[in-house]
């Protein structure tokens, strides 16, 4: 386990996947990660790449070659090198090196990075193509961000906050095949009165049971969770086009007991729609990198004290 901290907060990290595992306030103790309880879902935190959801029938087409891929790719399971690293900061690196040829035809390394900066987390994704080719991938978060984070509360008494944005226009996931379905839902969001530029949306019990809500074309770039009393307690800032919110179904919890986090999710990238028939090139938000080019994305986690 790999560690970073600064005054306020302490952050630990898995170098499978380099993926972030905990991040603490030092002065209270309070953790803001979910743990990874398979009861309910054994990751806290994958990095998806080189895509972001699934490809239809699990596979995809490039130069008339046909892959696998599994959902949300592979990086997540894999075991990465710290590149460099300080009391504040840590880098991690995946090389490809011959490795995934046969499901992901393209040479590249992939680094994660995390860094604090007082109250925020800043978290960094930089891919950079090897291939003498145009190399086409996504890339996305998925961190498990506690809620409640208050023993003896409610999930359903939390809510989500939308910066900018009164109305949600959210994509769905058809559940049987996990790919986009044609056919938007519209969630009205609430007003509160001294965020009234902002909507918020109670996490009702219920709201994951279509999957995730997929917002799509820049719709808002900082999410927030809320407490009962409706007080922020973290945002997710990006600029991300497209971000997932996402809790595992609360009717296949033992007990129907919800589980205990929302991941808020800036993506690079989404799952292929049910009608797609092209080849990888064609998938629709994918990213494309000449020889040698580099693609550097960040997002910040920022945490609201008491």
């Amino acid at each position: 386990m790999d560690i970073i901290e600064n005054e306020l907060l302490i952050a630990s990290f898995n170098r499978n996947g380099a993926e972030i595992t905990s991040l603490k306030s030092k002065k209270t103790g309070r953790e803001y990660i979910f743990p990874g309880i398979p009861q309910f879902w054994s990751k806290s935190s994958p990095v998806l790449f080189p895509i972001v959801g699934c490809v239809k029938n699990g596979k995809y087409t490039h130069d008339n070659t046909e892959y696998n891929m599994h959902i949300h790719g592979f990086a997540n399971y894999q075991d990465f090198e710290v590149l460099n690293t300080t009391d504040e900061s840590i880098e991690f690196i995946l090389k490809s090196e011959g490795r995934f040829l046969d499901i992901y035809p393209f040479e590249f390394e992939l680094i994660i990075s995390y860094r604090l900066v007082e109250n925020e987390l800043i978290v960094g994704y930089k891919v950079i193509n090897l291939s003498e080719e145009t190399m086409y991938f996504q890339i996305g978060g998925h961190t498990a961000f506690a809620c409640p984070i208050e023993k003896n509360e409610d999930r359903k008494e939390y809510y989500l906050m939308f910066e900018n944005l009164k109305t949600l226009d959210c994509s769905r996931i058809d559940m049987s095949c996990g790919l986009l379905m044609e056919e938007h839902e519209t969630i009205p969001l609430s007003e509160i009165g001294q965020y009234s530029e902002n909507g918020i949306l109670k996490i009702e019990d219920g709201l994951f049971d279509k999957d995730a809500l997929i917002g799509e074309n820049n719709q808002t770039n900082e999410i927030y969770l809320l407490t009962p009393d409706q007080r922020p307690y973290l945002s997710v800032k990006f600029d991300a086009p497209l971000f997932g919110i996402w809790s595992p179904r609360d009717r296949v919890m033992p007990e129907n007991i919800p589980a205990p986090f929302v991941c808020i999710e800036p993506w690079y990238g989404r799952c292929d729609k049910r009608e797609f028939a092209g080849e990888l090139k064609d998938r629709e938000w994918i990213n494309k990198l000449g020889y040698k080019e580099e693609f550097y994305r960040e997002y910040r986690v920022k945490i609201f004290f008491d």
